[in-house]
């Protein structure tokens, strides 16, 4: 191998694994969730729809803001509100009990939700 070649696959070599890095860097999981919906009557109508869960840092590194974010669906599919739930750190392999709720006249005709994640 001629010397530049060998810089050129240093080179290489170098951004290969800082590409990787970025690509397996943090990431959070949900592995578990449920949803309970309440009503509750009194003076005022109220409910609340309420997603619990698990969320585990699959990643090599530290998640110094790890977030749940649950969309709220009504049977049609119009948004009755979106909410979310943070950690602010969370080690490799860690877990986390995350809560989201959504409370209101309107939360009891959640019929479905989405869950998103994001980190930092």
């Amino acid at each position: 191998m001629r010397p530049n070649s060998l810089f050129i696959s240093f080179i290489l070599c170098i951004l290969i694994m800082t590409a990787a890095a970025c690509i397996a860097g943090n990431e959070l999981q949900v592995r578990e969730h449920h949803i309970v919906v309440q009503e509750y009557t009194g003076d005022t109508t109220q409910s609340s729809a309420v997603v619990s869960g698990v969320a585990v840092n699959t990643g090599r590194w530290n998640i110094r803001d790890g977030r749940v974010i649950v969309s709220f669906y009504d049977y049609k599919g119009n948004v009755l509100g979106v909410n979310s739930d943070n950690k602010s750190l969370l080690g490799p392999g860690e877990s986390w009990g995350f809560k989201v709720e959504l409370k209101g006249r309107d939360a009891w005709n959640v019929a479905r939700y989405e869950i998103t994640t994001s980190n930092k």
